[in-house]
């Protein structure tokens, strides 16, 4: 009886230091992961503080050139690789994280470009091609930004840091004011917060659905 006894009592011993290494660990990996979007966070609020300075508001951090490259041929390089590496990565979540980005990317556009044409606010270099605030630069940046940052935290110091260099751009190239592209990053980061909480998505879910091998195709029903 007392052997039983004993056996049993090392068992519950050994069992309840896994269950504690268990949730040390998951407590430690909580704790990096918070630590990642804290960090990430902060860059972009720093960088968007200096942005706003006096000494950059109107210039903008980059030169003419590296502006021209970032506001083009970078900002059309991003936005794809944000909705295209999934499939390239992502193994069996591929299709969701892919449709989910382009999900955010065009909601996040389309809801912009409502605010244009509620707020009407005059380019600064007076050109006439559409309104200043907010800048669809940069929404559509840091919604990809946001949304790839969610798929994989680690890598969301470098996506907030390629968005905060196109937003820079769109004021180098005094096509907007920084408070134009800080209202562009908050509708694209909370675009995204939008998306991740709707369990069908937003503005592609309807025309979503999965077939019967599991793969996605157009339809009428959305279930990513």
């Amino acid at each position: 009886m007392f052997k039983r006894t004993t056996v049993l009592s090392n068992r519950l011993i050994a069992h309840t230091g896994s269950i504690r290494g268990s949730y040390s660990q998951c407590t430690r990996s909580r704790g990096t992961t918070r630590w990642i979007n804290g960090f990430r966070v902060s860059v972009t609020l720093f960088g968007m503080a200096a942005l706003s300075c006096p000494a950059t508001a109107q210039t903008g951090l980059l030169n003419h050139s590296s502006a021209e490259f970032f506001s083009h041929e970078g900002n059309v390089a991003f936005l794809a690789a944000g909705v295209l590496l999934p499939l390239l990565r992502d193994g069996n979540k591929a299709h969701d994280h892919s449709i989910r980005s382009a999900d955010a990317l065009l909601t996040s556009a389309l809801l912009c470009e409502g605010l244009k044409r509620v707020f009407r606010k005059p380019r600064p270099d007076g050109s006439s091609d559409s309104y200043s605030f907010p800048s669809g630069h940069a929404t559509a940046a840091f919604a990809i930004a946001s949304m790839a940052s969610r798929f994989h935290p680690k890598e969301g110091i470098f996506w907030y840091a390629g968005a905060f260099l196109i937003a820079d751009s769109r004021v180098t190239l005094n096509r907007h004011r920084p408070e134009d592209v800080i209202a562009g990053a908050v509708l694209g980061i909370g675009t995204t917060a939008w998306e991740v909480s709707s369990s069908h998505g937003l503005i592609l879910a309807p025309l979503v659905r999965r077939n019967d091998s599991g793969n996605l195709e157009l339809g009428f029903r959305g279930t990513f």
